[in-house]
């Protein structure tokens, strides 16, 4: 048989599933960020301000998984559960060498670029189509099990699946106070 015919790519799947009142029993979250007793609540009071359960979600992945390079108009704490991931980030003020995609959200949440791994492992093609990419600094964390990692809004971030994973993402809207930063108007 011909090698190349064996040697396949293992599968790769992503899940990603809003907070279950049963999981919330069993998992022991930060310090007070749940209302200090279940009993007589609905689920969605759970927690206390400023999360909402219906954003809070478990991200469950295998190794090699890419969540592409965007950003989000919340905050978030991003906790690295069983795994390893790997994030990178960039200042919201690059936003424009980051290649919003107008075709994705009506703010142009997402990149044009898919490939970010290609990119910085030096694509001639994705160099030529891409130069401005050149010109930001990429800001690279590994989450451990155990590790928090806070997101702000707008901030570009990109995320790559290192090991089989378990993650748990606590977003938090901007309060009436913070400014909406222009990347959402370009």
């Amino acid at each position: 048989a011909d090698p190349s015919e064996t040697e396949k790519e293992p599968t790769k799947w992503y899940a990603r599933k809003e907070f279950r009142t049963s999981f919330l029993r069993d998992v022991i979250l930060p310090y007070k960020l749940i209302n200090e007793t279940h009993e007589g609540l609905r689920s969605s009071e759970i927690f206390s301000a400023p999360f909402k359960k219906k954003n809070c979600t478990v991200w469950i992945s295998t190794a090699g998984n890419i969540t592409p390079l965007h950003y989000d108009l919340c905050h978030g704490l991003l906790c690295q559960v069983v795994g390893q991931k790997k994030v990178t980030l960039y200042h919201k003020d690059d936003f424009r060498s980051l290649y919003p995609n107008e075709n994705t959200h009506v703010n142009r949440t997402a990149s044009q670029l898919i490939d970010l791994k290609l990119y910085q492992s030096g694509d001639p093609e994705l160099r030529i189509r891409y130069p401005k990419l050149s010109q930001v600094t990429p800001y690279e964390c590994l989450l451990n099990e155990g590790d928090m990692l806070y997101i702000p809004p707008f901030f570009w971030h990109h995320v790559e699946t290192i090991t089989p994973s378990v993650s748990v993402l606590l977003p938090f809207d901007m309060t009436a106070d913070e400014p909406v930063h222009p990347c959402c108007f370009f």
